[in-house]
């Protein structure tokens, strides 16, 4: 079964429940917290307030343009100090030392243990140091001891830091200054070893690459000067129909001889370009000459017969004008092929001088940069041992008193209120969890829901408990009306008073739980109109659930409408009716059963009219034989005709099986539970 959420009107009903449990607890609770406040001693407090230094540390090697502030120590460093036991000893024996307090070293030690702390500010990096005594001099005492004792004992801790760190730069200046020294070694014999000269800014190897770098803009730009011929040929060839012969390669005595004097020309210029550099004057005097050569070669070519002869005319055509750009095209061509092999020369003549530059190159940037690199290590660590050196000796321990020490003059506040608000709301809120912990744990039926959702049947009545005073304490009736079987539940409690004064009769006309057996009376008898029940077993799933004072209450209540109304107490084990009713147990049912007795001999009156009682008679050894037997069937049919209504006390159903077998005998059964003490497994098990 899925419970239902809880609402207003259940936890109100809670507090009513578990009224006692909450009020315990809360008695508890308060109490304790009222002895706590008004019989502890005034404490003293006296504290000492630092802050943790901060430094700057650079972001990304740029500390002198960003810079993020740190903690020169972490928290937790100044809180391990103050809760390690070196710390608490030294502290502990300063104090004794002092002598104004008569303590033994333990006692001061757990003093200094106990009422000694380091706390947090609310203000970001401010931590005060604080001492609780019961005696104003003793927590100034402590404190200032305190306070000194953790100051000293941070800077011996910083200058122990720093004097670690001091040798192990000191080892490790060493160890820089032996890998300088090699590197240094190392690259002069390097120097001795190799012929060529490599300085630090490339030299040879520079050169090499400046000669390379030559040579690919003359091959690029012969490349493009061919393209630029291909496109001449090309539109040659579509206007004249064949491609024509070089004229600069061919050609007559006088283009061959100008052609060689301009190649011998360029390799002059080229040559002094690499020894004086471009802006030289011998190179411009040499330019111009080339350009003077060109001339005369392009206008030889064009005097040529062999032009004529592809002119055809002595008007420029179109085709004379592309022939002219083809002869200059040539002209270029040849003077950067001239080029290209110029260099390709030098750059060969330089590597059949220099046959392992690239190596020598690379083992020389190794070693010079092995020695920059150890260089660097070796000034690094000079500056940082020395900066140890100076931390060494002018650590702070990386605190700065903000907020000395004073000695207190007043206690620190009780605030007694407040902790009295405190203890009532926890005691009241302990108290409520308890209660809704024993609900938890409770699988008693509660409510009217319970039985209705467990048991499949419809609640016909409720009646509440009658009390030593007559009042009223709890719950219900259940039964259901559709068929042969009914239920009905009945609230908890045990009364103080004799059965006797349970009874209806002897309650006031307009008391309440009378109203409610003749409720219940009038619901079982408009339950089934065509067919009205006139036997009607009473029973329940365990023992103490007010069966009984059900069927007797209901049976006064029948008898008050001037019905003939007969109860039978066929509980043969544990029989109250007699009790109830101020009877004689025997002769009874049993007695009859047994022919010791006449059926007219233990039917009993009492004080109601119209009501008649059966009591259970002797106790006999095999009380399911005889309610099971022919003659217990046969009685009741007698008994039908003299009375209207024969209402059947019985055993609990999860007992004994005496009310399985008397059930097969009457018309009904009327099934009683009692609200905070009927187990719900238990119930749905009975009904089973």
């Amino acid at each position: 079964m899925e419970e239902n959420e809880r609402q207003l009107k259940d936890y109100i009903e809670l507090l009513f429940r578990y009224k006692w449990t909450i009020l315990l607890s809360f008695v508890i609770v308060f109490g304790a917290t009222l002895v706590y406040n008004f019989s502890r001693a005034p404490v003293y407090s006296s504290s000492c307030t630092f802050m943790i230094e901060m430094r700057d540390v650079g972001i990304g090697g740029f500390e002198d343009q960003f810079t993020m502030m740190r903690q020169f120590k972490p928290e937790g460093f100044f809180e391990a100090i103050v809760e390690s036991r070196k710390f608490r000893s030294q502290v502990a024996q300063e104090l004794v030392k002092n002598e104004i307090f008569p303590l033994t070293l333990d006692e001061t030690f757990d003093l200094v243990k106990n009422n000694l702390t380091l706390t947090a500010s609310k203000i970001s990096n401010m931590y005060a140091l604080e001492a609780k005594t019961i005696d104003p001099e003793l927590t100034f005492l402590l404190a200032s001891i305190g306070t000194n004792t953790f100051k000293s004992r941070s800077q011996q801790i910083d200058q122990e830091e720093a004097q670690i760190v001091v040798d192990f730069i000191g080892d490790q200046i060493k160890v820089a200054s032996d890998k300088l020294e090699t590197a240094e070694k190392e690259l002069q014999a390097f120097r001795e070893k190799t012929s060529v000269v490599i300085t630090e800014d490339g030299g040879l190897l520079n050169k090499l690459m400046e000669l390379e770098s030559q040579l690919t803009t003359a091959q690029t730009e012969r490349e493009q000067a061919q393209a630029n011929l291909g496109a001449y040929n090309l539109r040659l060839q579509n206007l004249q129909g064949r491609v024509t012969a070089s004229l600069i390669n061919g050609g007559s005595p006088q283009v061959i001889h100008l052609r060689n004097e301009l190649s011998l020309l360029e390799d002059r210029k080229n040559e002094a370009v690499q020894q004086y550099g471009e802006n030289d004057s011998q190179v411009t005097n040499l330019k111009n000459q080339i350009d003077v050569k060109k001339q005369q070669l392009v206008s030889k070519v064009i005097d040529s017969a062999e032009y004529r002869q592809l002119a055809g005319a002595d008007e420029k055509t179109l085709s004379e004008t592309f022939e002219e750009g083809k002869i200059k095209e040539e002209l270029n061509l040849f003077m950067l092929e001239n080029r290209e092999r110029f260099y390709q020369r030098l750059i060969a003549n330089f590597k059949s001088k220099h046959p392992n530059l690239l190596e020598h190159a690379m083992e020389m940037a190794r070693l010079i940069r092995a020695k920059s690199v150890s260089e660097n290590l070796y000034t690094f660590l000079l500056q940082k041992g020395e900066e140890s050196k100076i931390k060494a000796a002018t650590g702070t321990g990386g605190i700065k008193i903000i907020d000395p020490v004073v000695k207190p003059t007043k206690p620190i506040p009780l605030n007694t209120v407040r902790n009295l608000l405190l203890g009532a709301i926890m005691g009241l809120g302990l108290g409520f969890g308890l209660s809704l912990w024993r609900d938890y744990m409770d699988n008693s039926i509660r409510t009217s829901e319970d039985i209705t959702t467990l048991l499949g049947l419809p609640i016909m009545g409720m009646v509440q408990e009658i009390k030593s005073d007559n009042g009223l304490a709890g719950k219900v009736l259940a039964i259901n009306g559709s068929s042969k079987k009914t239920t009905a539940s009945q609230a908890s409690g045990n009364g103080t008073t004799p059965l006797s004064s349970k009874l209806i009769s002897n309650l006031k006309i307009k008391d309440p739980v009378t109203e409610s057996y003749r409720s219940l009376r009038t619901n079982l008898s408009f339950s089934n109109l065509d067919n009205p029940v006139k036997s009607i077993l009473v029973t329940s799933p365990s023992p103490s659930e007010g069966k009984s004072i059900t069927a007797a209450n209901l049976g006064v209540s029948y008898a008050e409408t001037g019905n003939r109304i007969l109860i039978i107490d066929t509980d043969l084990r544990k029989p109250v009716q007699h009790k109830l009713f101020n009877i004689n147990k025997k002769p009874g049912l049993c007695d009859y059963m047994v022919d010791q007795a006449a059926l007219d001999e233990i039917i009993y009156d009492v004080s109601v009219n119209n009501l008649k009682v059966i009591p259970a008679g002797k106790n006999p050894p095999n009380p399911a034989e005889i309610l099971s037997s022919r003659k217990f069937a046969d009685l009741i049919k007698k008994l039908l005709d003299k009375f209207d209504l024969i209402l059947l006390d019985t055993p609990p159903v999860m007992n004994v099986t005496d009310p399985i077998l008397i059930s097969l005998n009457v018309g009904g059964v009327l099934f009683v539970v009692k609200f905070g003490s009927t187990d719900k497994q238990v119930a749905v098990s009975a009904m089973e």
